[in-house]
């Protein structure tokens, strides 16, 4: 297995990545990485929490479903800053999922409603692009965050 690595961020090309393992502990590397790309490009709180929520969802997905749980796959997020935007290129090699838009949120008492399920919500309530590709070999999913 490769290790996993972290780059910083580069002021000249604007970008950065962050090289993960599916394990749910690799991915508590991501807020702090997430900070300090806030800090070196100054982003608002707000746009920080939703980069965060945004890629935990992706991420935690990734290892629990896509990857089932099964250790030693590598994913990568790759930040890119251009023209306004924060874009967050997250590449795996699971199965293929594309993340269509979601319906309507159904309404329901807090007592019947059931965990899970609105991650798909989140992604596109707090992201400002979502779009998904299929590779030959994996999946590539870009979040885009106007800054």
């Amino acid at each position: 297995m490769q290790p996993t690595a972290m780059t910083q961020p580069d002021p000249h090309t604007m970008r950065a990545r962050l090289e993960l393992t599916s394990t749910l502990a690799d991915l508590g590397r991501v807020a702090p990485w997430v900070g300090e790309l806030a800090a070196a490009y100054v982003f608002s709180e707000d746009v920080r929490f939703a980069i965060e929520l945004c890629l935990e969802e992706v991420l935690s997905n990734i290892v629990r479903h896509g990857y089932a749980g099964e250790t030693g796959h590598a994913l990568t997020v790759d930040f890119i800053r251009a023209e306004g935007k924060a874009l967050f290129v997250v590449e795996d090699s699971a199965p293929a999922f594309e993340p269509l838009q979601p319906g309507e949120a159904v309404s329901a008492d807090l007592n019947t409603m059931t965990p899970g399920g609105q991650g798909l919500r989140l992604l596109y309530r707090f992201a400002n692009s979502v779009k998904y590709e299929r590779l030959a070999d994996g999946n590539r999913l870009t979040l885009g965050f106007v800054v």
